[in-house]
């Protein structure tokens, strides 16, 4: 077990930040033709009618789980080391966070503990990249997927 903490890697060079960091000085991000230019290309991008850009995660992650209308008291499934911010958009929404170990390997959910934390009242996953370490998503999704099924049988049984 490698219990050091990864340092994240840098993918551009020097110049980019110097470039960016003067064009941040002469080009108004607060311009609403930057904006809305910049959500209709994303949405392109990724293949959608629409796109809605947010100053900070904390705030995309509060509209994504307002928009959802969630219960009070759904469990909201999330790693013990995260931003404060992010744990008081849970609470804010009245929603029950579920912290999930972390395994120390990968510094990602510990996957024995994030599928036995599963059950009727999880609505939502936040999941956090530590350290620059890209959690192993593929098998997050399958497990979900195993597990909505699952669900959706005990529930059409009954």
């Amino acid at each position: 077990m490698n219990l050091s903490i990864p340092r994240g890697i840098v993918y551009h060079q020097v110049f980019f930040d110097i470039l960016s960091l003067f064009k941040s000085f002469y080009r108004r991000l607060d311009r609403d033709d930057f904006i809305q230019s910049f959500q209709v290309e994303f949405a392109k991008y990724i293949g959608r009618k629409y796109s809605v850009m947010f100053p900070y995660a904390r705030t995309a992650i509060y509209y994504a789980l307002k928009s959802k209308n969630l219960p009070k008291g759904s469990e909201i499934l999330m790693p013990p080391i995260t931003i404060k911010a992010i744990l008081d958009v849970v609470l804010s929404l009245q929603l029950k966070p579920v912290f999930i170990d972390i395994d120390p390997d990968t510094l990602c959910f510990d996957m024995k503990q994030l599928e036995k934390n599963i059950n009727n009242n999880t609505k939502s996953v936040i999941v956090t990249y530590l350290f620059g370490m890209v959690p192993k998503m593929d098998v997050m999704i399958n497990l979900f997927k195993k597990m909505i099924y699952l669900l959706l049988k005990i529930f059409h049984s009954a």
